[in-house]
């Protein structure tokens, strides 16, 4: 659930234009419906418990990715 909160996260701490900010979440948005695509696949052969491991552990990656981010083009498909 914390994804949600990238943009709003982004947007107050670099000051993003609305172009840069909905770029963002177009990204977020198109990634979550490919990876669904991907995990709904894997937890149907090997299981719900790894897809929800590895779902975990990206989520992870991305906040401290996010966190960390020297410039607020990380958090942009695009700079403009």
């Amino acid at each position: 659930m914390a994804t949600g909160f990238l943009v709003v996260y982004a947007v107050e701490t670099w000051n993003l234009a609305d172009a840069q900010a909905s770029g963002f979440m177009l990204a977020l948005q198109i990634g979550l419906a490919l990876s669904t695509l991907f995990f709904g696949f894997l937890a149907d052969r090997k299981g719900h418990k790894l897809s929800l491991e590895i779902c975990l552990v990206l989520n992870v990656l991305s906040l401290i990715l996010a966190i960390t981010a020297p410039i607020p083009d990380g958090f942009t498909p695009s700079s403009s």
